[in-house]
This record gives structure tokens, sequence and C-alpha cells, in this order.
């Protein structure tokens, strides 16, 4: 299922969500050195990382709700685009209240915003599985066809589309033979394309055209 939110063909907010869960991952380790250093400037880090994440969370959690809403009702992946959507609100939420109990003196947080920030990741990589789950198990936000080889999201042209088979066509179109119509092309790697390679074999030394061309199924 295709992303309804997309900038250069691919979807925002997978491509947003990385930046505050790396800030406030680190902020969360940043801490954790400056507890076990005595170093108070990390805490300083951390709290202006923290303030960071935050605003790209909230940012990112719009282009999220976007696609959330466009998934089918009823279906396992709007359930569990609900509880990462939910699970990420709350996990946002906690490092707030965080931020707010260390504004008064960001350089010596308390416990209670410490425990916040460590409870809030735990959380994070929970809902980071349930992304994942969304994307690797149920296709949400996967373009409609992709494959391996599917050509560029700057394109303009479908996922379905294969590069290996749709190089650059020099000549297309049809030729009889006996009572059937088949479709070919020439294509500049040489391998020329038609739709019944048995029947092909059987007429190939009727057309004449040089031994270089391969004949290959077109799908």
């Amino acid at each position: 299922m295709q992303s309804r939110a997309k900038l250069l063909g691919h979807p925002i907010h997978p491509m947003l969500i990385v930046f505050p869960l790396g800030l406030l991952a680190t902020a969360v380790a940043f801490d954790i050195v400056g507890l076990s250093t005595g170093d108070a400037s990390w805490f300083g880090i951390s709290f202006w990382m923290i303030a960071a994440g935050i605003i790209g969370g909230l940012l990112s959690a719009v282009f999220g709700l976007v696609d959330w809403w466009a998934i089918p009702s009823g279906t396992r992946a709007k359930a569990i685009g609900f509880w990462h959507g939910a699970g990420n609100v709350v996990v946002v939420l906690l490092f707030i209240a965080s931020w707010f109990l260390r504004r008064a003196t960001p350089q010596s947080p308390g416990y209670s915003a410490l425990s916040l920030s460590f409870i809030a990741v735990v959380l994070a990589l929970v809902t980071g599985w349930l992304g994942g789950e969304l994307v690797d198990r149920l296709g949400v936000g996967v373009d409609n066809g992709a494959n391996l080889n599917a050509p560029s999201s700057l394109s303009g042209r479908p996922a379905t589309e294969d590069t290996r088979k749709l190089k650059r066509v020099a000549y297309g179109g049809h030729k009889p033979v006996g009572s059937k119509l088949l479709s070919l092309a020439f294509v500049p790697n040489g391998l020329l394309k038609m739709t019944d390679p048995k029947f092909v074999r059987d007429s190939f030394a009727q057309w004449n055209y040089p031994a270089r061309f391969r004949v290959a199924v077109s799908a």
C-alpha cells in the first residue's frame, strides 16, 4: 500500500522519524554518560537534544497520521498502525514531561526526569518494532508492485515495471507469422523479446534477423 504523503517519490514519515528517534535515544545515552562520569555538561546537552527530538517527533507524527488514515479499516495493518502511533505519542509525552522537569536546572536533572526518559526510550523500541512490522510485513508505505528492478521513484513510472525488461526500446511492433501475430521489440543490448518462444523458435529463420539477436520470453 503506497504512502499518501510523499516527497520526491518517497514516504515522508519514515524519512523524518529517524531524526527524533536518534536525538531522543542519544539524549538518554548522554544521561547515562553524565550519571557514570559525574560530568553535568552531558545533562545540559541531553536537555537540548530532547527539545529537538520532541519537535521532530511531533512533525513526523503528522505525516504518520496521514498514512494511517488511508489504511483500510478492519485490517491488521490498521490495528498495528494505531498502536504504533499511540505508543509514539506516549513516548513524546514522556519526554515532554522529562524536559519540563529538567527546565529549571538542565545540568542537574532529578531522578523523576531521568526515569521518564529511560521508560520512554524502552517504549520507543516497541513502537519502532511495530513500525517495522507495518512496512516489512504488511507493506504499508511500499509502492504497489515494488520489485528489485523497479525504476527510480523520480522517473514517474510505476514500480511494477522491471528495468531489466524495459530498457529503452529502439523499435517495437508486431510481425505476422502464419496465423499468429507476435509482439517483438529490438532493444539496445541486442535482446529480441517475443511472446511465444516455442513458436518463435520454429519460425525465427523465416524472419532473417541477425543471429546476434537472442530470443526471450516477454513477461
